[in-house]
């Protein structure tokens, strides 16, 4: 195999398509099946499950790491991880897409101290007792730090048939010696792509007839954090027969969980359209540009007899 560009992208493919009558089709697809690729998960985990009065607490941390040579890419996690070429399993190595390397979450459940029987309002009549009693609330607390995503670039160093080997898979930059990609700004505004997450200092374009030294999986994306919460209530109406009231807040303090603009196999945000660090600063590449949404509320009556 070569390098060469003068020389026909057919002629040097290592397996090429063929028709029926057996002639070359130029810039087809090579699709293969290999068994060589591993994947390697670590973690620890700590919970603690209580009850405290007419509360029920349950958290657990988990501290992990995953490496892999090829993982979930294509499955829409928003990353970018395919391999730049499929048989070097060696440059393929990293972070999983799905490494979340810190995750807490907490859960509730309370019951309202409200009515007969309870600690405040026990001396109710009924009418009184049925309105307050029985409420109950819950929720489910989630940070984790954010997945890992792999920096590519729209043109063709290595010669190879802008991609037409491996269908989407792409060729990686070069890192720009003495800048570290994770180094900030870590700033986001979805209406101005200047404001970048990572430093596009960091990359240029590959050297001619190279696929790139970039590693797959080298760029943390932003982390994650979340409240759902929900209150219900049961209203007995005979003895077989109750009307269950349920509303739920999902993102409950509206918060902002910032995301890639496409959150696919191959978000924009991580592909390079110009050579040099100065030419990437009016493009996306780099910037933050949507989120996972805002607060979502969910109302619901059951009846159940």
């Amino acid at each position: 195999m070569t390098t060469n560009a003068s020389i026909p992208y057919a002629a040097r493919q290592l397996f090429p398509a063929v028709d029926p009558t057996g002639a070359l089709i130029p810039g087809s697809d090579i699709q293969a099946q290999i068994a060589s690729l591993q994947g390697h998960y670590n973690g620890m985990g700590v919970k603690v499950d209580k009850r405290v009065g007419g509360v029920n607490l349950v958290s657990s941390y988990t501290y992990s790491h995953k490496l892999d040579n090829w993982a979930a890419s294509g499955l829409s996690y928003g990353n970018n991880g395919r391999p730049s070429y499929p048989d070097y399993n060696k440059i393929n190595k990293g972070n999983g897409d799905l490494d979340v390397r810190h995750r807490w979450s907490s859960g509730f459940v309370m019951q309202a101290p409200f009515g007969r029987g309870k600690k405040y309002l026990s001396g109710v009549n009924h009418f009184v007792d049925q309105t307050v009693s029985g409420w109950q609330a819950s929720g489910i607390f989630t940070v984790e730090s954010g997945q890992w995503f792999t920096p590519s670039q729209e043109f063709d160093t290595g010669n190879n048939g802008n991609r037409s080997y491996c269908g989407n898979c792409r060729t990686r930059p070069d890192y720009v010696a003495g800048q570290d990609p994770n180094a900030g700004p870590r700033q986001v505004n979805p209406t101005d792509v200047t404001v970048k997450w990572f430093n596009v200092n960091a990359f240029q374009a590959a050297a001619n007839g190279t696929i790139g030294n970039v590693g797959r999986n080298t760029v943390h994306g932003p982390g994650y954090a979340n409240l759902d919460a929900s209150i219900a209530k049961s209203f007995p109406l005979k003895e077989s027969a109750r009307l269950k009231f349920q509303a739920e807040f999902y993102n409950f303090t509206n918060s902002t969980n910032f995301l890639v603009d496409n959150p696919g196999s191959s978000p924009n945000s991580f592909r390079m359209n110009n050579r040099t660090p100065a030419q990437n600063i009016p493009t996306s590449f780099g910037a933050m540009l949507a989120d996972r949404g805002g607060r979502v509320l969910q109302f619901s009556l059951r009846l159940d007899f």
